[in-house]
């Protein structure tokens, strides 16, 4: 591979599927960045680092948009993967085909994977890579207070309104949505004004694009032209 790849990936009580990846990408020169809550002790972490994985314990906080921030400053990959614990990938050859197209095009674009025509127009299913010069640039991976589903809404916004986005057809991640506690808190689970954390991500979401989406947008822009 031309260009450094590392994969981040958030993860909490589920290590036999973090060992599935761990054992499918052993293969790959890949730089495995997984963050595990300090208050989570079901994993072998001797495995894990035994196999190259950086292991950084996170703070115990319902906003994954943050820990995918501190993640990311472990990391020392050229493209950032942003991933999870529940999925598998379908074809290792795709990390090399993404590696030599921004080693190649030197560009700042999102790649993202969906199989269908449009089915989100300000989303990003199914996970994405992202160069580290882009991130630098915001001077952030995510806004600050999202809990959940509006990650990829937001990068979504930003690289597809402005044409920085290549959706890729090809089913290279298949997501294994788990429905464990974790998927349960995260999903389906009330607060005491009776919302879930997408609702109280959409609040925020809008917020945060009427403030930070323009400015965002003439970064990636300018790191482009």
């Amino acid at each position: 591979m031309n260009k450094k790849i590392s994969l981040l990936i958030p993860t909490r009580k589920r290590f036999d599927t973090l060992k599935k990846i761990v054992e499918q990408l052993s293969v790959l020169e890949l730089e495995l960045v997984v963050g595990i809550d300090l208050d989570d002790n079901t994993y072998d972490i001797e495995y894990l680092e035994s196999n190259g994985v950086v292991v950084v314990r996170t703070p115990c906080t319902e906003y994954l948009g943050n820990i995918y921030n501190v993640l990311f400053e472990y990391s020392s990959g050229d493209i950032i993967g942003i991933m999870s614990d529940d999925i598998e990938f379908t074809n290792l050859n795709k990390f090399q085909e993404v590696s030599h197209w921004y080693e190649k095009s030197n560009k700042n674009f999102l790649w993202y994977f969906s199989p269908c025509d449009n089915p989100y127009p300000h989303c990003v299913p199914d996970h994405c890579f992202i160069t580290r010069n882009a991130i630098m640039s915001i001077g952030m991976l995510f806004p600050l207070g999202f809990e959940h589903g509006y990650l990829d809404h937001y990068l979504g916004r930003l690289y597809k309104e402005i044409d920085c986005a290549i959706q890729d057809p090809s089913a290279f991640i298949k997501h294994n949505r788990v429905k464990d506690e974790t998927l349960i808190r995260k999903s389906y689970e009330l607060d005491e004004n009776n919302t879930t954390c997408d609702q109280r991500d959409m609040l925020l979401f809008n917020k945060i694009c009427e403030i930070y989406l323009p400015i965002h947008k003439q970064i990636i822009i300018s790191i482009n032209i």
